[in-house]
């Protein structure tokens, strides 16, 4: 089972509503959400705006798993959302921790590497360094799984 992470940032609303109104004198302009929800108290806007923006996403291989495991990050990585992780901020530390475990130990941790190739030392250092580097560039992002 492979496992996907993402970061994402929240996107502020746009304060108008993207609706074409005409006023009085024939003019065009658009609503504030104040004025469409005094105007129409029993509708609610639907925008096209996305309410995130993906900032990272990146995939692995479930191979790793026990070599996560090993390193203490297998929670952090497969069920942050079972551990209160809900921000990037709050993996810095987990994967600074285990990445500096598996590069004290590799000989221990490249015995994990999976014999068909999927799987290894190698691709999980790189792959777990640019997670701590989009974590660290983006600390205030949601982070998401997918398994």
């Amino acid at each position: 089972m492979s496992l996907t992470v993402s970061l994402e940032l929240a996107i502020e609303q746009k304060d108008t509503v993207p609706v074409r109104v005409y006023d009085a004198q024939g003019r065009e302009r658009e609503l504030t959400r104040a004025e469409w929800s005094a105007a129409f108290p029993h509708y609610m806007v639907v925008d096209d705006y996305p309410a995130s923006e993906t900032v990272y996403s990146s995939n692995v291989t479930g191979n790793l798993g026990k070599m996560a495991r090993e390193a203490g990050l297998y929670e952090v990585l497969w069920c942050p959302d079972e551990h209160g992780i809900t921000a990037a901020s709050q993996l810095i530390e987990p994967l600074r921790t285990g990445i500096e475990r598996l590069k004290t130990d590799p000989a221990r941790f490249k015995l994990l590497s999976s014999p068909n190739g999927w799987g290894t030392y190698e691709q999980f250092i790189p792959w777990l360094l640019n997670y701590l580097n989009a974590c660290e560039q983006f600390p205030d992002a949601s982070v998401w799984v997918s398994k």
